[in-house]
Parts: C-alpha cells; sequence; structure tokens
C-alpha cells in the first residue's frame, strides 16, 4: 500500500476519528475538572456553611508556631467569623493509637468566651469508634467557665470509646486555648520548668517523684502523670552503676475500668506488667526494643495491646530511671540555702561529718553547723557553732531545734514526717519551726535535710581529704 493509499484508507480515517475523540474527551474533562474542583477555601466555606446552617464571612487568624501547639491538640487553621465569633480547626491526640480532627466553634460575649457552640468531626487517624460517641451536644449545652477543662471528669466522655473522647476533648480544650490567647489576647506566663535538666519528664510527676541513693544503686519511686483514661500509676524502677535496670515493680497500677466491668491491666503487656521487659536495659536498649518513629517514647505497636495508655506510662518510667541515672547520681538535694563554696565534710568510716555553711535567710544571718550521720543514714550529732539569729531572735527559736536533740536519731524521712510540708520539703510553712524565728529555724532544718539525703553521695565524694 502506497502512502497515497494509506491516507484515503478507512484505517487511517478511524485513526484520525479516535485521535479527535481523545482530543475533545481530554478538553471537555479539564474544563469539567476546573468547574467540579473543590477547593481548600470552598472546603472552609462548606464546613463553616455546615457548622452555622448559612454562609458567612470569614477573616483567616494567622497560626504562628508559638500557638500553633496547645496542650494535646494542634491547631491546623483558625478563623474569626463576621459575628465574632472562632471556628478553629484543631487535631486532637490521645485516641486509640491516632488523633481526632474537629471544627469548633467557640462563641465570643462581651470580649469573652461564651461557650463551645459546636463541634464538628472532620476526619480521625486510627479511630474506629467513633460512632459510639454521645457527648457532643454536650459541649453546646454548657455554658463555659474561665479555666473550664472538658474531660472524663466533668462527663465529656464515653465509656466505650474513652480514648477517642480524650482525643476529641483535646483537641476542643486546644481550640478554646487557642481562641484566648490569639483571638482574646489572654496573657500566657510560661514559667521556666525546674526540671528541664531532667530527661524524659514528660509523664512524671516530679514533684511527687522521689529516689533512694545505696552505693551506685538508686531506687527511683516515680510517681507517673495520668494519661487518660489510665491514672496515675507509681513504680519503683532501681538503676546501677551499668545505667540499666535491676529492679522495676509496679506498686499502684493506674489502670481503669474498661467499660465492660473489667480493667485494663488485664489487657496490659503481660512482661510489662511483671517489669521483666525492662531488668537489664539501658535508655539505648529501650530506645531499641520500642521503636518509636518520631519520639521516644512513644505510642506505638509495641504497646498497642489495647491497655495502651498503661504501657505507656510504664516505658516512660523506665526511660526517664535510666536516662537520669547519671544526672540524679551527681544530684545534691536540699541544697538551696546551702552555701555549697563555704560547706565541708569528711568521711570517717561509715559516717560522713559535715561543716554546713548556710546562705542567709532574712533577716537571719549564715548559720555554720556541725552534723554527722552515719550507715543509717540518721543524724548522730548535730550542734550550732555560729548562730545567725538577729537582734535577739536566738531567743525564739524552737528549743529542740537550737540544741539539735531534734535532729538526733532522725532520717530524712523521718524529718519529713516530723516537719509537715504541702508542696515542697524543707519549707516555712510548716507550723512546727514558726516559733518567732522561723527563718533560723528554716536554715537548721535546711541543713539536716542536706546532711541525710546526702549521705551516699558525700561518702562516695569525699571533699575534706579523708
Amino acid at each position: 500500500m502506497t502512502a497515497k493509499q494509506f491516507f484515503k484508507s478507512v484505517s487511517f480515517k478511524s485513526i484520525i476519528t479516535l485521535l479527535c475523540v481523545l482530543l475533545f474527551s481530554g478538553i471537555f474533562l479539564t474544563v469539567a475538572y476546573a468547574f467540579l474542583q473543590v477547593t481548600d477555601e470552598e472546603r472552609t466555606l462548606r464546613a463553616i456553611a455546615k457548622i452555622y446552617g448559612e454562609q458567612k464571612k470569614i477573616t483567616a487568624v494567622e497560626i504562628t508556631a508559638d500557638v500553633e501547639k496547645q496542650g494535646q491538640a494542634a491547631i491546623i487553621e483558625a478563623y474569626k467569623v463576621e459575628d465574632g465569633n472562632y471556628l478553629v480547626k484543631s487535631k486532637g491526640k490521645g485516641g486509640f493509637g491516632g488523633t481526632v480532627t474537629c471544627w469548633v466553634r467557640v462563641d465570643i460575649e462581651n470580649g469573652a468566651i461564651a461557650k463551645v457552640n459546636k463541634v464538628v468531626i472532620e476526619k480521625s487517624d486510627g479511630e474506629t469508634q467513633l460512632n459510639q460517641i454521645d457527648f457532643l451536644s454536650k459541649y453546646f449545652d454548657t455554658p463555659y467557665s474561665d479555666g473550664l477543662i472538658y474531660g472524663k471528669d466533668n462527663g465529656f466522655i464515653t465509656s466505650g470509646s474513652s480514648m477517642s473522647s480524650a482525643a476529641i476533648n483535646n483537641a476542643v480544650n486546644g481550640a478554646v486555648s487557642f481562641v484566648k490567647i490569639v483571638g482574646l489576647g489572654a496573657k500566657v506566663e510560661k514559667p521556666e520548668d525546674p526540671y528541664k535538666d531532667y530527661a524524659f519528664h514528660d509523664y512524671i510527676d516530679m514533684a511527687k517523684t522521689e529516689w533512694d541513693r545505696k552505693g551506685d544503686d538508686i531506687t527511683f519511686k516515680i510517681v507517673t502523670i495520668a494519661n487518660s483514661p489510665a491514672d496515675s500509676f507509681k513504680i519503683n524502677v532501681t538503676v546501677g552503676a551499668d545505667k540499666k535496670i535491676s529492679a522495676f515493680l509496679i506498686t499502684v497500677n493506674g489502670s481503669t475500668e474498661d467499660g465492660e466491668g473489667g480493667n485494663f491491666a488485664s489487657y496490659m503487656k503481660p512482661e510489662i506488667l511483671s517489669g521483666t521487659l525492662f531488668v537489664g536495659k539501658g535508655i539505648e536498649d529501650l530506645k531499641a526494643a520500642f521503636s518509636s518513629g518520631e519520639t521516644f517514647p512513644a505510642e506505638n505497636a509495641e504497646i498497642s495491646t489495647g491497655a495502651t495508655k498503661s504501657n505507656f506510662l510504664c516505658v516512660s518510667a523506665a526511660a526517664f530511671a535510666t536516662a537520669n541515672y547519671e544526672y540524679v547520681k551527681n544530684l545534691v538535694l536540699y541544697k538551696d540555702l546551702i552555701d555549697m563554696d563555704a560547706t565541708d565534710w569528711e568521711v570517717e568510716g561509715d559516717s560522713v561529718k559535715y561543716t554546713i555553711v548556710t546562705k542567709d535567710n532574712s533577716p537571719a544571718n549564715p548559720f555554720t553547723i556541725n552534723v554527722t550521720v552515719g550507715a543509717d543514714k540518721k543524724i548522730s550529732a548535730f550542734s550550732i557553732t555560729v548562730n545567725g539569729s538577729t537582734e535577739g531572735f536566738e531567743d525564739n527559736m524552737k528549743p529542740e531545734i537550737l540544741s539539735g536533740a531534734l535532729f538526733v536519731g532522725k532520717s530524712l524521712d523521718d524529718l519529713k514526717a516530723t516537719f509537715s510540708f504541702e508542696k515542697a520539703f524543707p519549707t516555712e510553712d510548716s507550723t512546727e519551726i514558726q516559733t518567732g524565728a522561723t527563718k533560723s529555724n528554716m536554715l537548721c532544718l535546711s541543713a539536716a535535710a542536706f546532711a541525710t539525703a546526702n549521705y551516699d553521695y558525700c561518702l562516695n565524694t569525699p571533699k575534706g581529704g579523708k
């Protein structure tokens, strides 16, 4: 067939027809796609119409890096509506291994938050029980009060889907917090974290966590923060000189009811519940055993057993103990009122003999106090050699403190039991030292606390040459 014959053939005409059809279809689909495509802006407007029941004019609110994270939520989008209210798209953590993203309408009246008027779930990641959520209407039936936190304690939860509920609550709480800060200009105080030098302490109640040092072994008495729906755990973790765990014991299990009359503790990973999974492991071993993804510790596949939140708290306790061994080993306790440069000690056999010089505690001037602590970590001798009391305050000191009799035979735990305290020890809030010379009594108590708390450290770190 010649070229001239081919161009006149049925085959060539069929090819041309097919190409025309394809070209026309492509043009048609391109035009149709342009008309039918839903832009991000249109998607947002549809979400607003769904929440309001009508279209509303909106103004985007800037989300800067310092306000993007609000507690357990990440702020995705935010808008101020023409009526003065706010719409926030917030992604809440804390689900059953995933997140829930919600549109939250926050109503404003007289320059303050009046209520959360509506919550619409947009999507979720890893949540399979959202169909059980039954409390969304409770948000907008409840007037907002400053400081209100939505959660299980005030009924914002579904027992059959408590983790998904927690994620939703976190999203809503995050949205409200964002509006208070960015929309209403609430001042956010960010005090310096007093525990910033400790690793992995996000889920550790540092105010309640203690430790005992005996030779090279440190036993951490850890109290965790609740990890809804799990309550606080108490866990004793012993770490040795190799910075590995030699003992792991749960003394209080914070697992809560599973909604069917059972307890989530029964779903915990058996090796975590018994502690055997942690024994012999250091921080790097833990990181290798519990793959972390973006961060460590993380709620990942290794602990997703039906009691993920409980397992996570145990991993956090193990991470805290192993990662902070070296820091705690070299940590000098109760030194806030101690002049460390002027203070000295000597080691004689199993005893540590301190010459403690305190700082001033106005109006009291510095004290110099000799304290001896024995192998039982109890004070065997306590004598004031320089009394810093001013203007006759010495006569107002508690007599048993002035003579030292109140301290002899006492360990740190005995001191804590003798001198009641609320948030910290030692403290001037204790009624036992408020005798008219509270500042002087406080310096003596600080010296006794310093000497007993640091016995192991000072025994192994002689400062006086013996």
